[in-house]
């Protein structure tokens, strides 16, 4: 059985939090809040390091739940949590970095993000804040990090380079399709309970 998370939230609307704090809100369908975030990283933090992903790929930011085990998923997947009915596959940043993997704690939060009409929820230690990157703000890419295709730019802010994660490059096109594959076993198991 798999853990369900429910709140009253519209489909149409994105809401930030950061510890039960909300620090943003905008509603997803309209030119103003599209131009408001989208010189907008929010930022997050993963065993002590800072990274980012565009705002506008971010959903909702909510408290860690419970996650099922996805069997048959790359390790780089945690499982699955029902969100408000959808099943979304829980991502671990660390196992991603190649850092040490842990068990999700309650203090974790989840960035619930929509990518080409693909929701997937990256799991991190903390949230940040909501940061205002004007065009200009990008720097280009140190050598080490242009081998990261995951890795969308890296921006400089008051206290340091933080970089972007491409949440869309997340999985490389033979994770993708084994968490397909995964998701597809996984929701003829349930429709059979």
């Amino acid at each position: 059985m798999i853990a369900r998370l429910s709140t009253t939230h519209r489909t149409d609307e994105c809401s930030f939090t950061h510890i039960g704090r909300p620090i943003g809100r905008f509603e997803g369908r309209s030119r103003w809040s599209q131009a408001l975030i989208a010189d907008q990283i929010l930022t997050f933090e993963t065993a002590g390091q800072r990274f980012a992903v565009r705002a506008e790929e971010v959903r909702e930011v909510i408290r860690a739940a419970a996650v099922t085990p996805l069997p048959g998923a790359p390790e780089v997947v945690d499982g699955v949590i029902d969100l408000r009915g959808e099943i979304v596959p829980v991502l671990d940043l660390r196992g991603r970095l190649g850092l040490q993997r842990r068990p999700v704690s309650p203090s974790d939060r989840f960035i619930v993000t929509t990518v080409a009409g693909r929701t997937v929820i990256l799991r991190v230690d903390e949230v940040g804040s909501l940061v205002g990157v004007p065009g200009s703000g990008a720097m280009p890419l140190p050598e080490v990090w242009r081998r990261d295709e995951r890795v969308a730019g890296v921006v400089q802010l008051d206290d340091g380079l933080t970089l972007i994660y491409d949440v869309l490059r997340f999985l490389s096109p033979a994770e993708e399709l084994a968490v397909e594959e995964a998701l597809r076993r996984y929701r003829r198991t349930e429709e059979s309970e």
